[in-house]
């Protein structure tokens, strides 16, 4: 065998590998396979950097290049939450290279694209069978409309708009293997067929938008009459079968505003953007880090304690300009140049369009919701979608002459890589240890060793939200177990917050002031903070107490029952039960300004359904059947109204219908695939006041400081 034979087939082999390693890439994320040692990113630096380069560098590939290099890069400027986008840029950087290696033979990618409609073909499948276990449990809780419950159904843990956001470049992988595989033709069309039947039940509007975007661009690109057709009774078939099947869900989706969710997810978003240009002006240029989106946002948008904490931007253009800046946002816009202009280069190539359609597709998707840099199975999805888009104009090229690089260039990948797994690895021990402390720390507090619980905390590193943590001991356990000088030195720490960014670290320190005795500094941050965030529940009801301790009562009155209003479960508290029992005048001011009135002002089906639940436990239980029976015929996907509408019944000898409530908030709570046996219908619902301080605050630690809070 000569040189050149051997040296052929050599090629022809890291090709096959280049194009099972992106398969394996988009697996990994794909299924969300836990890879604690991060040896994904490892593994694929190593293979780029072993395989020779065959093709030919364009626009697109430089483009490419400097937006994942970007996110490696600014990875300083957030190292916890950025750890994940730079690894999520790595491993699509990687992918996206092999990819372009195995562009250079056709059998290659056609081994990419086989092994990826298998890929979709298991997914689809458990997806769909998942899907109707979920349908039945919904009906069998006596539900007739699903929509209200969709947020119930997470496929391998996303949500269904990000799962809908992951179907979109499958669909144009799926398609370019129709055009390209003869024999895997009817495979393939059988699978775009079920991804796009799985996108509509999401029952998404964006996911309805952007597939109408990329079907609609697709059947106008087509050469002949013939194709339209086909594809647009394919459509008709697709459609039909969702609408024959979930006519009401789907009704609901197509009418946009017919719900209230639907008019506040929309106002939310419009909210969203606007709130966002604040943050974008102070930090214009670099951003505030890749995943800093909600900790940088949270003081303009999050501190409403009756609105859902969220951790999706409303769409892709305020997320980049958020987390990197003019300058990110500027290689985004280059990214997109390169494609069109490589597509208007190379529109005549078979494919070409196809997969464009479909990145416009997802561009729209984007718009709607940022899911792109929040799921990195969607950005590296795109990334081979990109590369798939080159294959078609290369294909003609079946030997490309390699590209012989000088040794540094040619290993700079695997030395990258090695970089930042050490640097990964250091950083993860660290969260792991902190998280390990964290957790025994609760452990002992549960069990009341308050002391213990300090001890614990005692062993974490000296990060923010470590400080966080200590400063939560010290604020709820007793003054028994804590050394003289602990709350201010606890104090002192938290005054070193990041650019003044958790509104929670604020707090804390008020409230050591005021335990302190230090009523004029207490007073000096709780006032700041209650002009800031008029709704948030926590903050009034700190306010309250500190008013009481200093004897303004009058004032004190007025913020307990702002902060009952915005989060009824500060009624039920030990504390505030001692306080309104001691104190008559204060429970007659309370009580005589909760009424109706209050609900009626916001207008909303969640102001009703406060009211709904404070008229329970305030003993106005006629008022309270009314109110909460017409809050669960509009908006059935809420939880605790179904609770008390099965007590109060249960109460009146009601069985059938107390039952029918239950089981309605044994699947809210527990979810359709729980299959747990423990009965829910006799849950209080009391928190302590250290939970309720810090309901809101523990779902957004986590996001932002990817630690354990004292909860």
């Amino acid at each position: 065998m000569s040189a050149e034979d051997r040296q052929r087939i050599s090629a022809r082999w890291g090709m096959q590998i280049a194009a099972v390693m992106a398969v394996m890439a988009l697996a990994a994320e794909l299924f969300r396979i836990n890879d604690p040692w991060m040896l994904l990113p490892l593994g694929l630096c190593v293979t780029v950097s072993v395989l020779w380069l065959h093709f030919r560098f364009s626009a697109v590939d430089a483009a490419v290049l400097a937006v994942c290099l970007y996110d490696v890069a600014t990875w300083i400027l957030n190292p916890i939450t950025g750890m994940y986008a730079a690894r999520i840029s790595l491993t699509g950087l990687c992918a996206y290279l092999l990819l372009r290696e195995a562009s250079c033979r056709a059998e290659s990618i056609s081994l990419f694209l086989k092994l990826s409609a298998g890929i979709a073909g298991i997914a689809l499948a458990i997806t769909l069978a998942s899907f109707s276990i979920w349908t039945r449990a919904v009906h069998g809780a006596g539900f007739t409309d699903v929509y209200p419950f969709r947020f119930l159904f997470r496929p391998f843990g996303y949500i269904t708009n990000a799962w809908a956001s992951v179907w979109l470049p499958v669909l144009g992988m799926l398609a370019m293997g129709i055009y390209r595989i003869d024999r895997w033709r009817k495979v393939f069309g059988i699978c775009w067929v079920l991804a796009s039947v799985t996108m509509l039940l999401s029952f998404s509007r964006g996911a309805f938008v952007s597939w109408a975007v990329y079907v609609t661009v697709l059947c106008v690109s087509m050469a002949t009459w013939r194709y339209r057709l086909v594809l647009v009774a394919v459509c008709v078939f697709i459609v039909g079968t969702v609408w024959m099947l979930f006519p009401t869900e789907t009704g609901t989706t197509l009418a946009m505003k017919r719900t209230e969710s639907q008019r506040q997810s929309t106002e939310s978003r419009f909210r969203a953007t606007e709130q966002a240009m604040t943050v974008i002006k102070e930090h214009l240029w670099t951003g505030t880090g890749n995943g800093s989106y909600t900790l940088a946002m949270d003081r303009v948008l999050n501190e409403d304690s009756t609105r859902p904490y969220t951790s999706y931007a409303p769409n892709v253009v305020v997320q980049v300009l958020v987390e990197k800046g003019l300058t990110g946002m500027m290689l985004y816009i280059g990214l997109c140049a390169a494609v069109v202009i490589y597509w208007i280069k190379y529109r005549k190539k078979k494919t070409m369009t196809a997969i464009a359609a479909c990145l416009l597709a997802v561009g729209v998707k984007e718009m709607t919701m940022s899911i792109m840099l929040a799921d990195g199975s969607v950005w590296i999805l795109t990334l081979i979608l990109l590369a798939l888009m080159q294959t078609e104009a290369e294909s003609g090229n079946e030997t490309v002459k390699s590209v012989r690089l000088t040794a540094w260039i040619r290993y700079m990948p695997l030395a990258m890589g090695c970089c930042c797994w050490i640097a990964f690895m250091v950083l993860d021990t660290r969260l792991r240890m902190d998280n390990k402390a964290v957790e025994q720390a609760c452990e002992a507090w549960k069990k009341g060793n308050h002391k213990e619980a300090l001890q614990a905390l005692e062993q974490t590193s000296d990060r923010f939200p470590c400080r966080i943590n200590k400063a939560i001991v010290a604020a709820f356990a007793p003054d028994s177990t804590l050394s003289e000088g602990y709350r201010a030195k606890i104090r002192q720490q938290l005054e070193l917050d990041m650019n003044n960014t958790d509104v929670y670290a604020d707090f804390l320190r008020g409230r050591l002031y005021r335990l302190d005795g230090k009523y004029e500094e207490a007073m000096l941050v709780q006032q700041k903070l209650e002009s800031e965030f008029p709704r948030n529940a926590s903050i009034a009801y700190e306010g309250a107490v500190l008013l009481y301790e200093i004897g303004r009562k009058d004032e004190a009155a007025e913020l307990l029952r702002r902060a009952i209003w915005l989060r009824p479960d500060w009624l039920r508290t030990e504390k505030t039960q001692e306080w309104l029992t001691a104190d008559p005048d204060l429970r007659r001011a309370v009580e005589q300004g909760l009424t109706v009135g209050l609900a009626k002002n916001e207008g909303t089906a969640h102001a009703y359904a406060r009211y709904g639940a404070l008229a329970y436990y305030l003993n106005r239980k006629k008022e309270a059947t009314e109110i909460l029976e017409q809050v669960v015929n509009a908006q059935p996907g809420y939880a605790v109204p179904w609770l008390l509408l099965g007590q109060i019944y249960r109460e009146e000898g009601k069985m059938e219908q107390a039952d029918s409530c239950f089981r309605k908030y044994n699947l809210r709570m527990k979810g359709a695939f729980n299959n747990s046996d423990r009965a829910m219908e006799n849950e209080k619902r009391n928190f302590g006041e250290h939970q309720l301080m810090l309901v809101d605050y523990a779902a957004k630690f986590q996001n932002w400081y990817r630690c354990k809070l004292m909860f």
